[in-house]
């Protein structure tokens, strides 16, 4: 117990501590920005401008997952002397190849869909600039400078939130949803600039030895990007194929509301906790860090569900107007999302950490996508509650994959001690 209790002790003293209070407190504040602008949005908005974003961002989302790199997940993890010029221009190369598919896949996917509007092209010039600064973040932020990654997110989500709000009051209708990005990555990059946190990339092409290496890095950090995007982007594209552009509307705010909780956490509980495992803890230490983690984040996830449970109803008509109100019966089948998710990805960077992005893949994903497969088989048979057919079936993946996976890592540390 007393071990227990200095271990605590440490951990507030620390700056894993300083750095999780930065990243939980600008959580909170974009979490809650994002509520009041999209509070707004629903009253100047209708379900179908909702329903046609959601579906042209999968769309894009998931053309950027099949031919993602994970250049940033591989940045965080990569020992200093991959960081040199010569080895770090690898990455870039990498880079420099997935723009120019992401580009060419998104403009021939929307062409096919038909999904071809000003709007949809500003979404993929703005998800091509994320590729780039998102590098530049992830380089800024192994130094562990969370307190001023803080500063630069919130501030940049804050102006392009109002910015939206402003826009849609003033008669620019749902351009402003596919704008935001654009904004947001913009204000972040000279943020950036102004802290002189960005680095000067090296550029190559990369020959088949450099192919050969990187992918070998790659493989399991692509599968399970690839098919992270996938799950919530083809559960999307599912529902506005079977229930149309309103349903998928009512879905798409459902889920935000549900993801609020991970919004807070997730710089803590998955985005430093990489960093954290990967660079900054021994070997020895990693389990009982993560379970205790996962009893804090369980406890407070589980109280925030059980309050969504019993105020949905009456809060959501309340806040968004009674033309909303077929989110409630989606959002009260998320509350696995509420409480899963967080569980789930704090578990996702722990396998990611110790290199065992196989196990969660087989175990975390696998569990995922066959509760979400019979979730959208359902929903193929009984149309009228497609919206919360598939609600209940992102619910159950989230936990189930989350209990799965966990399970295996106990397993596996029980199997060591003895």
């Amino acid at each position: 117990m007393q071990k227990n209790f200095r271990d605590l002790k440490e951990f507030f003293s620390s700056e894993a501590s300083r750095s999780a209070n930065w990243l939980v407190s600008g959580g909170v504040l974009r979490a809650g920005i994002a509520f009041l602008a999209n509070l707004a949005l629903v009253r100047l908005l209708s379900p179908e401008d909702f329903g046609r974003f959601a579906i042209i961002q999968a769309d894009i989302s998931l053309v950027a997952a099949i031919v993602n790199f994970q250049t940033g997940p591989l940045i965080v993890q990569a020992p200093e002397e991959h960081l040199e010029p010569y080895q770090l221009s690898r990455y870039t190369g990498a880079l420099i190849v997935e723009t120019l598919l992401i580009t060419g896949g998104g403009i021939i996917t929307l062409w096919v869909l038909d999904l071809i509007t000003l709007g949809a092209v500003v979404l993929l010039g703005s998800s091509l600039m994320s590729i780039w600064i998102d590098t530049e973040v992830k380089l800024y932020e192994r130094n562990f400078e969370y307190k001023n990654i803080t500063y630069v997110e919130t501030t940049a989500h804050v102006l392009s939130r109002s910015f939206a709000v402003l826009g849609a009051f003033f008669g620019m209708g749902p351009l402003v949803l596919y704008l935001r990005k654009a904004i947001k990555q913009t204000i972040v990059f000279e943020g950036l600039r102004q802290l002189g946190g960005l680095t000067s990339l090296p550029f190559r092409w990369l020959s088949l030895k450099d192919w050969e290496i990187h992918i070998r890095r790659l493989s399991g950090f692509w599968a399970d990007g690839l098919l992270e995007r996938m799950f919530d982007r083809v559960t999307v594209m599912i529902l506005g194929r079977v229930a149309g552009e309103e349903t998928t509307g009512y879905f798409y705010q459902a889920r935000r509301l549900a993801i609020i909780p991970n919004q807070i956490l997730r710089p803590f509980s998955y985005r430093m906790a990489f960093n954290y495992f990967s660079n900054r803890i021994s070997e020895d230490e990693r389990y009982s860090t993560l379970w205790r983690g996962l009893a804090i984040e369980g406890g407070v996830l589980a109280i925030l569900a059980a309050a969504c449970w019993l105020l949905a109803d009456p809060i959501v008509p309340w806040l968004f107007g009674e033309e909303w109100s077929s989110v409630v019966p989606m959002l009260i089948a998320m509350i696995g999302v509420i409480i899963g998710m967080p569980i789930f990805g704090t578990v996702q960077v722990y396998l990611k950490a110790i290199d065992k992005v196989t196990t969660f893949i087989v175990w975390g994903r696998g569990v995922q996508y066959t509760m979400i497969i019979i979730a959208a088989s359902l929903a193929a048979i009984d149309l009228l509650n497609a919206g919360v057919l598939l609600s209940a079936g992102l619910s159950a993946g989230f936990i189930g994959g989350a209990i799965a996976s966990w399970g295996v890592i106990h397993y596996h540390y029980s199997k060591v001690q003895k």
